[in-house]
């Protein structure tokens, strides 16, 4: 069950082992961060850090899981974008442009 922070924009889930928030300076992004030891890369310490955007061009685009995020930001009083259109996350499917192949050719 998700619950709000009492001192920041965010909601807890699981348990508070995942965040998510979203910032007005980066409107098209919702970010999710899960901190479990069983995320561990050596590198970069424990944890998971995932962006869902609204924005066709990145590859971060999933419309489905950043309205489903603004949503359970709005439930429990947080800043939240307004949902968007759900369209197609396929590269090929988008409708911006062709996704090249590796021998340059349009797919």
């Amino acid at each position: 069950m998700a619950h709000p922070s009492t001192d920041g924009d965010y909601v807890f889930v699981n348990d508070g082992t995942t965040t998510i928030w979203w910032r007005q300076d980066q409107p098209s992004e919702i970010h999710m961060t899960v901190n479990d030891p069983d995320f561990h890369h050596p590198n970069t310490g424990p944890g998971l850090h995932v962006v869902f955007s609204s924005v066709v061009d990145s590859a971060n685009y999933h419309p489905a899981n950043f309205n489903r995020c603004a949503r359970v930001l709005k439930k429990h009083g947080k800043a939240h974008p307004p949902e968007v259109a759900e369209g197609e996350r396929r590269l090929d499917r988008r409708g911006w442009r062709k996704v090249q192949k590796k021998d340059g050719q349009a797919a």
